[in-house]
Protein backbone atom coordinates (compact mmCIF):
# COMPACT_ATOMS: atom_id res chain seq x y z
CA UNK A 1 0.00 0.00 0.00
CA UNK A 2 2.97 2.26 0.52
CA UNK A 3 4.70 1.78 -2.69
CA UNK A 4 0.90 3.40 -4.11
CA UNK A 5 1.07 6.02 -1.82
CA UNK A 6 4.63 7.04 -2.96
CA UNK A 7 4.04 6.77 -6.53
CA UNK A 8 1.25 8.75 -5.98
CA UNK A 9 3.02 11.51 -4.59
CA UNK A 10 5.86 11.43 -6.51
CA UNK A 11 4.00 11.47 -9.73
CA UNK A 12 2.29 14.85 -8.27
CA UNK A 13 5.86 16.06 -6.97
CA UNK A 14 6.83 15.94 -10.45
CA UNK A 15 3.67 17.77 -11.79
CA UNK A 16 3.73 20.53 -9.47
CA UNK A 17 7.92 20.47 -10.97
CA UNK A 18 7.45 20.70 -14.27
CA UNK A 19 4.90 24.19 -13.95
CA UNK A 20 2.04 22.22 -15.84
CA UNK A 21 -0.20 24.35 -17.04
CA UNK A 22 -3.41 23.29 -17.48
CA UNK A 23 -5.03 26.54 -19.66
CA UNK A 24 -7.77 27.28 -17.43
CA UNK A 25 -7.53 31.55 -17.44
CA UNK A 26 -9.64 33.57 -15.30
CA UNK A 27 -12.54 35.83 -16.72
CA UNK A 28 -14.04 38.34 -15.37
CA UNK A 29 -16.21 39.54 -18.20
CA UNK A 30 -19.78 37.78 -17.39
CA UNK A 31 -22.43 39.76 -17.37
CA UNK A 32 -22.88 39.25 -13.47
CA UNK A 33 -19.77 40.17 -12.01
CA UNK A 34 -20.33 43.78 -11.67
CA UNK A 35 -23.53 41.97 -9.64
CA UNK A 36 -21.57 39.85 -7.62
CA UNK A 37 -18.66 42.09 -6.89
CA UNK A 38 -21.68 44.63 -5.47
CA UNK A 39 -23.56 41.92 -3.46
CA UNK A 40 -19.81 40.58 -1.82
CA UNK A 41 -18.82 44.11 -1.06
CA UNK A 42 -21.94 44.60 0.69
CA UNK A 43 -21.67 41.27 2.65
CA UNK A 44 -18.32 42.29 3.59
CA UNK A 45 -19.19 45.45 5.00
CA UNK A 46 -22.33 44.53 6.97
CA UNK A 47 -20.08 42.21 7.95
CA UNK A 48 -17.25 44.65 9.63
CA UNK A 49 -20.64 46.57 10.81
CA UNK A 50 -21.74 44.10 13.00
CA UNK A 51 -18.15 43.19 14.05
CA UNK A 52 -17.44 46.51 15.30
CA UNK A 53 -21.11 46.63 16.98
CA UNK A 54 -20.07 43.34 18.73
CA UNK A 55 -16.66 44.92 19.70
CA UNK A 56 -18.00 47.38 21.49
CA UNK A 57 -20.77 45.19 23.15
CA UNK A 58 -18.07 42.99 24.40
CA UNK A 59 -15.92 46.29 25.52
CA UNK A 60 -18.81 47.03 27.45
CA UNK A 61 -19.36 43.78 28.80
CA UNK A 62 -15.36 43.86 30.12
CA UNK A 63 -15.68 47.61 31.38
CA UNK A 64 -18.25 46.53 33.60
CA UNK A 65 -17.01 43.19 34.91
CA UNK A 66 -14.06 45.53 35.97
CA UNK A 67 -16.36 48.16 37.20
CA UNK A 68 -17.70 45.44 39.20
CA UNK A 69 -15.07 42.69 40.00
CA UNK A 70 -16.32 39.66 37.96
CA UNK A 71 -13.34 37.80 37.06
CA UNK A 72 -15.35 35.55 34.27
CA UNK A 73 -16.77 38.38 32.78
CA UNK A 74 -13.79 40.59 32.02
CA UNK A 75 -12.15 37.10 30.96
CA UNK A 76 -15.46 36.52 28.54
CA UNK A 77 -14.92 40.87 27.45
CA UNK A 78 -11.62 40.55 27.07
CA UNK A 79 -11.91 37.61 24.59
CA UNK A 80 -15.04 39.01 22.68
CA UNK A 81 -12.56 42.11 22.01
CA UNK A 82 -10.03 39.96 20.50
CA UNK A 83 -12.13 37.58 18.64
CA UNK A 84 -13.54 40.80 17.11
CA UNK A 85 -10.53 42.58 16.28
CA UNK A 86 -9.45 39.14 14.42
CA UNK A 87 -12.38 38.91 12.50
CA UNK A 88 -12.52 42.61 11.27
CA UNK A 89 -8.79 42.39 10.17
CA UNK A 90 -9.81 38.82 8.11
CA UNK A 91 -12.72 40.67 6.67
CA UNK A 92 -10.76 43.84 5.52
CA UNK A 93 -7.93 41.98 4.03
CA UNK A 94 -10.00 39.63 2.49
CA UNK A 95 -9.68 41.29 -1.15
CA UNK A 96 -5.77 40.53 -0.63
CA UNK A 97 -5.83 37.20 0.17
CA UNK A 98 -7.96 36.31 -2.67
CA UNK A 99 -5.52 38.02 -4.98
CA UNK A 100 -2.71 36.49 -2.93
CA UNK A 101 -4.04 33.01 -3.17
CA UNK A 102 -5.68 32.73 -6.75
CA UNK A 103 -3.58 35.31 -8.62
CA UNK A 104 -6.62 37.64 -10.06
CA UNK A 105 -7.37 41.70 -8.81
CA UNK A 106 -10.59 42.29 -7.41
CA UNK A 107 -10.92 45.34 -8.11
CA UNK A 108 -9.48 45.47 -11.60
Amino acid sequence: MHSHTNELVAATTNLIAKGTDTGVKIRMDAPWMGFMRTIAGQIIGTGAILTVVFIVIAAIVWGGAKAFGAGHAQNIGVMGVIIGIIVCVLLGSAASMVMYFTGFNLFA
